[in-house]
């Protein structure tokens, strides 16, 4: 699993959409993009990611980063 292409970007989406309460709609897919690339960075840490998410403006506002 961990060697998948996609996984960065389904965790981050997964996520994301845990935390945020709903999929990600439409303009939102640059912030799950954001996420997806900032774990990849940061050696698939998924406890930076979690901590990412909720930081981020899009998770606080409700809306695009």
């Amino acid at each position: 699993i961990a060697e998948h292409e996609d996984l960065a970007h389904c965790l981050a989406e997964r996520t994301y959409a845990y935390a945020a309460g709903h999929v990600p709609v439409m303009g939102e897919e640059e912030v799950v993009q954001w996420l997806a690339d900032d774990f990849v960075e940061q050696g698939h840490s998924v406890r930076h990611l979690m901590r990412t998410i909720v930081l981020s403006k899009a998770f606080r506002q409700g809306g695009v980063q």
